[in-house]
């Protein structure tokens, strides 16, 4: 038994190692850091650029002022929800298995999320008649929608979570009492969770941080 379990932590160790080459998961390289360096450069200038946009609109109306730091500070709060990280922890542990360097997928779901948010606020804009007449019921309606769907999210990717764990533990556990091979092993570990198994063809699609 005690062979077994040996070689069963052994092949596991090796595969894991195959999958994700140690290489690739320590330091950083000249052109990563140039990116990541790049993109800290490009957040500052931004929020700079925004600071001054709203000192300039200030002038004309202070309460612009106050909406605009209001939306950045709120902005800050918004990024660090939970449903934003997990999607982002989620994208980046896929890439990492697949031995790849995926150090700017958060700057791309942050630009993505953001385009959404501003073209929205466009339409908003744009419908400003329909928002007035009847203002109290989108605002509480989209409130209890936006909730609803974060909650909803959240439950979904734990429960994901829950049941990749279990997955896991038996696979292990076969691997122990040597009822799988390697192979047998690579296959489980490729087609393990319920959304990795039916939505494959989906998750393929993400290759690149962006």
């Amino acid at each position: 038994m005690a062979t077994r379990d040996r070689s069963g932590l052994a092949a596991l160790v090796a595969l894991s190692e195959n999958s994700t080459p140690i290489s690739s998961r320590l330091g950083l390289t000249g052109e990563e850091k140039a990116s990541i360096l790049g993109l800290y450069a490009g957040l500052a200038i931004a929020t700079l650029l925004g600071f001054i946009g709203s000192i300039v609109l200030g002038r004309a109306s202070p309460l612009l002022f106050g909406l605009c730091i209001a939306a950045f500070v709120l902005g800050l709060r918004h990024g660090v929800d939970a449903d934003h990280i997990v999607a982002i922890d989620n994208t980046t542990r896929k890439l990492m298995h697949e031995g790849k360097r995926p150090v700017t997928v958060g700057t791309w779901f942050s630009l993505g999320h953001s385009t959404i948010v501003v073209g929205l606020t466009v339409g908003l804009v744009l419908a400003t008649r329909i928002v007035v007449q009847d203002s109290s019921f989108l605002q509480t309606s989209g409130s209890v929608i936006g909730t609803t769907v974060s909650g909803l999210f959240l439950f979904l990717i734990g429960a994901v979570n829950a049941l990749i764990v279990v997955g896991v533990y038996r696979m292990f556990q076969n691997l122990r009492r040597g009822r799988v091979d390697e192979s047998e092993l690579n296959d489980l570990l490729e087609n393990r969770g319920f959304l990795n198994r039916y939505f494959k063809g989906l998750f393929r699609i993400v290759q690149r941080p962006w």
